[in-house]
């Protein structure tokens, strides 16, 4: 794992939260033909670099942090593949720090305007179908908080197919 290929920080949710959220996300890519994936936020994607260099810059800047707890804000779509449905999340302003810092030593170029987010399906048609999700997704709800307890660095990029991203390395937050 000391070799560079692609890969995304992502933070996941307790494993209560994981479980609720998984279902919903399986049970979308089921009724739409859409692909299932782990639920996840991602805070850096398409790193390449070598995972385990990547793992020590996040125990770094995880270091004084303990579990993030997340508030949803409500449901939404967009015609973007990776952002077809998901839940707005408002984090801790010490996460947006997190992921500057972390950019800056992967030395990724990131914009800065970024957009803390769950998704709950990827390619999701925006038709009056799919919609619905966003009045009737039982594991997600406006004002509800989720915590995310893992920082995961995964096997993930925008260029490998969905079906291959694996977690490669976890660290577990500590509850405040």
């Amino acid at each position: 794992m000391d070799v560079e290929q692609p890969h995304s920080i992502w933070l996941c949710p307790t494993a209560t939260a994981n479980q609720h959220l998984q279902n919903t996300i399986d049970n979308i890519a089921d009724q739409e033909g859409t692909p299932s994936f782990a639920p996840h936020v991602t805070l850096l994607g398409d790193i390449v670099a070598a995972p385990r260099h990547t793992e020590s810059l996040c125990r770094l800047a995880f270091a004084q942090n303990a579990v993030v707890d997340a508030r949803i804000e409500g449901l939404a779509m967009t015609n973007l593949f990776f952002m077809s449905l998901f839940a707005d999340l408002d984090v801790p302003s010490y996460l947006h720090d997190v992921r500057r810092t972390l950019a800056d030593r992967l030395g990724l170029d990131v914009a800065p305007d970024f957009r803390p987010h769950l998704s709950l399906a990827y390619g999701l048609a925006r038709d009056a179908q799919a919609r619905q999700f966003t009045r009737t997704t039982p594991a997600v709800s406006q004002g509800q908080n989720l915590l995310l307890d893992t920082v995961v660095i995964a096997s993930s990029s925008s260029t490998l197919a969905i079906n291959l991203w694996k977690p490669l390395l976890k660290i577990k937050l500590v509850s405040a």
